[in-house]
């Protein structure tokens, strides 16, 4: 691909966004948000294709990458490059873009370094567009000083594997919208044989849940050595003799039994088998990608669609014009046999998170609530966070790990809470919906019951909520459970029925039961109440006491 296109959205995406302004009613934004790119590069498109005055939307399908770019991107008229003064500070530039790979810098990281070394010298510095033309023709003349080339390697079976992403991104369907992916290649250079994944960011946590599947899937075996270039997720520096591995990618995969190397600064052709199944991989998906965009699935899912294709499509087919000792032959004659079986397959932990655990003996990681056992209360932890888990530790010892979960919520295990929560938890676990309220009022005593049955018939006519109905019953029931004189909590229970609605409570019947208790324990007797009515225009039910019937007779 070349320069230009590199610099610019890919053909699919551009054929994507063209189909969207021509044949639907879409603003630029909505076209935007559906296609992942900024509001402007939308309208820039939308502009150029009213210029060219092209309405039909098939003119864009038939278009090769290039002539697509040709069209939306015509060459702009190169700019000159004034010819520098003495008074200037005129560096190398040739050394310049060799300390910008080395240190994996941009090119305004070093027209800042550039700066400070104009100020000691005293001399007036190149300006910055300037400054990053010079260093782009100087990297354009690097890369055609010489013909392409390809270093014919050969490699022992068993030993080394090769770790790549892919230029082009994919977009998958998921269940969460639209997912941005690249894919991620593992190769083993002896037979070829590739394994691919997508990856949704070029990291240390995506590379290691690839290779841990990746091992999973060759029958718990791996190679010796795995080779990758100077990506930023496997390597910090490399300063030319040599490289300084990502300290949690080296931890990984020296649990998995393997070392890193890293190839040599600007030298990709070290691991060409990779870089060749990459290629070789977007060459053969092109025509797949509306299985990946149109077909809703997992991220887990559109893996599995991924790895079946390649399979087929790369290592089931053909290899160096033989039908029979294909990639797949190769790996599996020669190749899985040599592979080193995996003691472990460790979960990908990163950097931990120090915190102290707070008296809920929960921790919340991102927006996510998850248990720790109740021992550990202030006490301090370490929380790792891997692709699947959340890992606590204390001492270097595990404590417990949850399934990660991403979003709100709360992840609490029984065996993490103190045996008073737990029982609190039980019986609250008893009383799932008010027919659970009312079968076991009923089955305690007959006042009780009456309240229950009546206050969730009031609640519900009332449109009020049923787990505040059913708290509301579980207080009463339990203050019945420990009275001293059940019978009389049981005519408190039918004595709240005769007052108004707002009195229809665990407070009101506490406050009556008291005066029955006093009333008894003074008098060892008490009012009796006879008779529940329930008035026909009315479902709610009341009390009518002796008393009540004396003064209608009067």
């Amino acid at each position: 691909m070349s320069s230009k296109q590199n610099s610019y959205l890919s053909a699919a995406k551009l054929k994507v966004i063209c189909a969207n302004i021509l044949s639907s009613s879409f603003s630029s934004r909505h076209i935007a948000k559906i296609t992942r790119v900024s509001p402007t590069s939308v309208e820039r498109i939308r502009k150029k294709i009213k210029e060219l005055k092209i309405n039909d939307p098939m003119t864009f399908n038939h278009m090769s990458p290039q002539e697509l770019y040709n069209t939306l991107y015509p060459l702009a008229p190169r700019k000159t490059v004034r010819s520098d003064s003495e008074s200037k500070n005129l560096p190398d530039f040739y050394e310049i873009v060799e300390k910008i790979h080395e240190n994996k810098q941009t090119i305004k990281d070093s027209y800042k370094d550039y700066l400070y070394d104009s100020q000691l010298k005293q001399l007036t510095p190149l300006s910055l567009s300037y400054y990053s033309a010079r260093v782009n023709e100087i990297e354009k003349k690097l890369k055609g000083s010489e013909p392409e080339y390809y270093y014919a390697q050969f490699f022992p079976y068993g030993v080394y594997a090769q770790l790549d992403f892919s230029g082009d991104k994919y977009e998958l369907l998921t269940y969460n919208g639209r997912v941005s992916c690249w894919i991620m290649a593992i190769c083993f250079p002896a037979s070829y044989y590739v394994y691919a994944e997508f990856v949704t960011a070029q990291s240390t946590a995506e590379s290691c849940r690839v290779i841990g599947n990746a091992c999973r899937y060759i029958e718990n075996r791996h190679p010796s050595v795995l080779v990758v270039d100077n990506a930023r997720c496997w390597v910090n520096r490399h300063n030319g003799a040599e490289a300084v591995i990502n300290e949690n990618f080296a931890y990984y995969i020296q649990q998995l039994g393997m070392c890193a190397e890293a190839c040599p600064v600007r030298h990709p052709q070290a691991k060409s088998a990779v870089e060749s199944s990459i290629g070789l991989i977007e060459r053969r998906l092109e025509a797949k990608r509306n299985e990946f965009s149109n077909n809703q699935r997992t991220i887990s899912e559109h893996n599995k669609v991924l790895t079946g294709l390649v399979n087929s499509l790369i290592n089931q087919a053909p290899f160096r014009k033989s039908s029979e000792k294909t990639r797949e032959y190769l790996f599996k004659t020669h190749e899985l046999p040599l592979l080193t079986v995996a003691s472990k397959i460790p979960q990908y932990q990163g950097d931990g998170i120090s915190m102290i655990v707070p008296q809920s003996y929960q921790i919340q990681i991102n927006e996510h609530y998850y248990s720790v056992p109740y021992l550990y209360i202030g006490k301090r932890v370490d929380v790792y966070t891997s692709n699947d888990y959340i890992i606590v530790k204390y001492e270097g010892k595990e404590i417990c790990r949850h399934l990660r979960t991403d979003g709100e919520g709360r992840t609490v295990v029984d065996s993490h809470k103190p045996e008073a929560h737990q029982n609190i938890d039980r019986k609250n676990r008893i009383y799932n919906s008010t027919d659970d309220v009312i079968e076991i009022s009923k089955s305690l005593d007959d006042g009780l019951y009456r309240y229950c049955i009546s206050k969730i018939k009031f609640d519900k006519n009332n449109n009020r909520s049923e787990k505040i109905t059913i708290r509301s019953c579980i207080a009463v029931i339990n203050g019945f459970k420990r009275s001293a004189y059940k019978f009389l909590y049981s005519e408190a229970c039918l004595s709240v029925l005769n007052m108004s609605t707002n009195f229809w409570n665990i407070y009101s019947i506490q406050d009556l039961y008291k005066q029955l208790e006093d009333q008894y324990q003074h008098d060892q007797q008490y009012e009796h109440q006879t008779e529940i009515f329930r008035p026909q225009d009315d479902d709610s039910a009341y009390i009518r006491t002796t008393e009540n019937d004396e003064n209608q007779e009067n």
